[in-house]
C-alpha cells in the first residue's frame, strides 16, 4: 500500500528500496523514508508523501525520531557527506549540524534514547557512538569491543541496556 503511494505520487525510491523507514511514536501520521535518492515525509499516515531537502548533496541513510516531538528528528549519512548527522526541531524546514566527535565514517544507524534529553547512539563503520547533550559531542561507546561496522541497534528498555 505504501510503496502504491509513493509510485502514484510520482515518487521512485531507487532500485535498492528503502535505507530506514521511520514511524513517529507520538504521532503515527508522520512517516519520514531514508531512499536513494531522497529524504520522503508523509504527514498523513502514507496517503502522500513530499521529498525534503536536506543540506549538501547527499541522501541519508538512517533516521531517528523523537519519542515525545513528531518534529525534532535526526538523520545520519554515509561516509561521503561533509556532515555525519543532521538535527531538525521543525519537520525538516532547518537543519543543525551535530557531527562534533563523530569520525569520517558511515552512520548506519540512529537511535533517540526515549526519556532521555537528548542521547542518541549511532551504530557507525567502526562502532558505536553515543550524542551527550551537555558536552552537545558524540563520544566513542565501543570501548573494550572489537572494532566492527554496526547496522542496527535496539534499546531494550526493560534491561536499561542497548
Amino acid at each position: 500500500m505504501m510503496l502504491r503511494s509513493l509510485q502514484t505520487h510520482g515518487i521512485n525510491i531507487g532500485p535498492s528500496g528503502a535505507r530506514s523507514l521511520n514511524v513517529a511514536p507520538s504521532n503515527n501520521q508522520q512517516i519520514w523514508i531514508a531512499c536513494n535518492i531522497a529524504l520522503i515525509h508523509s504527514s498523513d499516515g502514507g496517503s502522500t508523501f513530499g521529498q525534503v531537502a536536506v543540506p549538501g548533496s547527499n541522501v541519508p541513510k538512517s533516521i531517528a525520531i523523537h519519542s515525545q516531538n513528531s518534529q525534532t528528528l535526526w538523520v545520519g549519512f554515509p561516509i561521503n557527506s561533509s556532515e555525519r548527522v543532521l538535527k531538525t526541531i521543525d519537520g525538516g524546514v532547518n537543519w543543525i549540524p551535530m557531527s562534533t566527535g563523530l569520525p569520517n565514517v558511515a552512520i548506519n544507524d540512529l537511535i533517540y534514547q526515549q526519556g532521555s534529553n537528548g542521547v542518541l547512539y549511532a551504530g557507525t563503520d567502526i562502532g558505536v557512538y553515543r550524542y551527550d547533550p551537555t558536552l552537545n559531542a558524540w563520544e566513542c561507546y565501543s570501548k573494550n569491543l572489537p572494532v566492527c561496522m554496526v547496522t542496527d541497534l535496539e534499546i531494550d528498555y526493560c534491561r536499561q541496556v542497548l
